[in-house]
């Protein structure tokens, strides 16, 4: 009797055991997954949207109820997706792929499923990406992107990725994947190459209206030709969008702003020195004074004794040296018109300029 009651526990026991997944077991399920690329609008549409999930192991395409938060720049929930069914699809590398139905009308490739109504709450958050800045989370692998100027928690993520725009056909993607989550270093823009769970990938067929692929359209890119959207945010002197000159004059410079961004302006602080020369003789280009609002500092080509005035002083600088090649004695500091020689070419700079201080 005692054999036959402890036979009886163990395969009790042993079914019990059955009955509960493993950690082996959850992982096929929809636990391995990355948000891979998200859409917040094309050629100018906010309303082109879609988000694009993808599998980092074969079997985790049961995603029945499984949710998509959306979050706004403070980090505030503001849509939330439901899946309404699984996919078919379950080899590594799969992917899952949601859209907005103007998305569906302006893409090459049939997504997954559709923002609407029926799946998203509140059900009028059928445009749940939120553009320039936000977060966007699959809630069963817990993985997430947070993108531009957010200020909500990101913990575990890392600093947020570049802002994401509505211009172009520019999809922030997941091109650098790391153990050690980091959004800054794992995403950037790309071209928008949305793929289904059938394996099928596709193009957006609206017009792109950004000649330069920086992401930011042809009617408020600040330079049509030269890159200097989001992707070039850390680049010295392009920047995103950046434009010092009209920046120097908002904040009260004694100059007139431009149109024209740094990254195709020859001279960035419109001091009338371009950038070339500004270079060469060691004043900064992105300030045209020693004084505010600017970073300050040697700013002003014709200021040589940095005391934010233009006069007889600075004229007075050249006694003695000119003419003569720069050397050490004939500093380059004072060559103006950048030909290698002090001459009265340089001095005549200061003709009809003089008396003037900056500011």
């Amino acid at each position: 009797m005692k054999f036959v009651f402890w036979v009886t526990v163990g395969l009790l026991t042993l079914a019990a055991a059955a009955m509960i997944p493993s950690d082996r077991d959850a992982d096929a399920i929809f636990h391995l997954m990355r948000v891979h690329a998200v859409v917040g609008g094309a050629g100018g549409n906010a309303n082109i949207q879609y988000v694009e999930l993808r599998m980092t192991a074969a079997g985790q395409n049961i995603v029945n109820g499984q949710l998509i938060r959306f979050y706004d720049a403070g980090g505030n929930l503001t849509a939330t997706f439901t899946f309404p069914s699984n996919v078919a699809g379950a080899a590594n590398g799969s992917s899952i792929l949601v859209g907005t139905s103007e998305f569906g009308t302006n893409s090459t490739v049939a997504a997954d499923f559709t923002f609407m109504a029926s799946n998203m709450s509140p059900t009028t958050a059928t445009h749940p990406v939120n553009a320039g800045a936000g977060r966007v989370c699959f809630v069963g692998s817990a993985d997430c992107v947070a993108y531009g100027n957010f200020t909500g928690s990101n913990a575990g993520f890392g600093s947020p990725a570049e802002r994401l725009p509505s211009d172009g056909h520019c999809a922030l993607t997941l091109t650098a994947p790391t153990g050690v989550h980091n959004n800054l270093t794992e995403y950037s823009l790309e071209t928008a190459a949305p793929r289904n769970n059938a394996g099928t990938s596709g193009t957006l067929t609206i017009a792109e209206n950004d000649d330069d692929d920086d992401c930011v359209g042809n009617g408020t890119d600040n330079c049509i030709s030269t890159p200097n959207g989001p992707d070039e945010a850390s680049t010295a002197g392009v920047g995103d969008q950046t434009n010092t000159d009209q920046a120097l004059a908002n904040a009260g410079a004694s100059i007139t702003g431009d149109a024209f961004g740094n990254a195709c302006d020859t001279d960035d602080d419109n001091d009338t020195f371009s950038d070339v020369v500004e270079t060469a003789i060691g004043t900064t280009v992105l300030d045209n004074c020693i004084g505010g609002p600017g970073p300050n500092g040697d700013a002003w080509p014709l200021d040589n004794t940095m005391n934010g005035v233009a006069n007889v002083t600075d004229v007075s600088t050249y006694k003695g040296k000119i003419p003569a090649a720069v050397d050490e004695t004939h500093p380059k500091r004072l060559d103006l018109d950048n030909n290698g020689v002090l001459n009265v070419t340089d001095v005549n700079k200061y003709k009809g300029k003089i008396p003037a201080a900056c500011g």
